[in-house]
């Protein structure tokens, strides 16, 4: 036995459809047996599928604060404050571990071929007392 069923959609009720009855809408427009590209049949699909998506976005509440100018400062001072805290665990690591595998430590050069482990602390010094060479010739 065959049958045959028409469905009467008018685009301009979508909106007093039940959520239901507009998916089984989505549903029969995308099964239309209208040929590709056929201009009634794509505006169909088109009004229905914005109905559905009207509906779902007043359902979802907006994310209205996930990006803000503000964050591009915050983000710098968590990165630098996260580099300041591996900076003090590295200065701030045991002598005795100094130059052991692993441990990441600075070496000084103490002469052609050799060079001598320091603390982070002693580095900060040796850092500290370096004075930049006049700029163009005038005094600092």
């Amino acid at each position: 036995m065959k049958h045959e069923i028409t469905i009467a959609i008018d685009e301009h009720q979508l909106a007093q459809h039940s959520d239901e009855s507009l998916a089984t809408l989505w549903y029969v427009a995308q099964a239309n047996p209208a040929p590709f590209g056929d201009p009634a049949a794509c505006h169909l699909a088109e009004q229905i599928g914005r109905e559905i998506i009207c509906r779902w976005l007043r359902m979802t509440p907006a994310p209205l604060w996930n990006w803000q100018g503000s964050h591009v400062q915050h983000a710098s001072f968590h990165a630098a404050r996260e580099n300041a805290a591996r900076y003090l665990k590295l200065r701030d690591a045991p002598v005795d571990q100094l130059g052991t595998a692993g441990v990441p430590c600075i070496a000084v050069p103490s002469g052609l071929q050799s060079g001598d482990y320091v603390s982070g602390k002693e580095a900060d010094a040796a850092v500290d007392s370096i004075t930049r060479p006049a700029e163009h010739g005038r005094p600092q």
